[in-house]
């Protein structure tokens, strides 16, 4: 009775303890790859960061870092809150705000620079984000900066003229 079942005991124990190893690597396996992911996720966004304006295509992106194009956005899409194609606009749009308050460049060029050829592309794509015209922007940066100039005391216009001949 007892003796006759301890080989069936011995034997489940050894089943229970195969079948405890193979989970344990396999969550281990996928700790691993979870890592490895977390380690591709920001060499990714200082990739985009840097070609960005180049207007990559996303399934270049994941071909250059050996993933699929479907997993890839997934991925990204779970790591960074939006896809790999918003990201890159939310880039060229940080970018162009830069332009628009620190440049005398037309609406045009910043499009271009920020690698959005199309104008009205840029326009809407900025307008969606920014709730506002990139000519707004840029008119109320340059009506303000143009104010404190001709507003302020002969030292201070000076000192803002040598603050804003380093941006614009």
């Amino acid at each position: 009775t007892e003796e006759a079942s301890r080989p069936c005991n011995l034997m489940m124990e050894l089943v229970l303890y195969e079948l405890t190893q193979v989970t344990k690597k396999e969550t281990m396996e996928k700790l691993s790859i979870y890592h490895e992911e977390e380690g591709d996720m920001e060499k990714i966004y200082e990739y985009i960061r840097a070609t960005c304006y180049k207007n990559p295509q996303v399934f270049e992106i994941a071909k250059h870092f050996g993933y699929n194009t479907q997993y890839f956005i997934r991925m990204f899409r779970k790591a960074a809150g939006v896809t790999p194609k918003q990201y890159m606009i939310n880039r060229q749009m940080e970018r162009a705000k830069y332009l628009l308050t620190t440049t005398s460049l037309k609406i045009k060029e910043i499009a271009e620079q920020v690698g959005m050829s199309d104008s009205k592309s840029f326009f809407k794509n900025f307008k969606k984000q920014e709730e506002s015209p990139p000519t707004s922007i840029a008119g109320y940066f340059r009506k303000h900066i143009t104010t404190a100039i001709n507003t302020g005391t002969d030292q201070q216009s000076e000192q803002t003229k040598l603050v804003c001949s380093l941006f614009l």
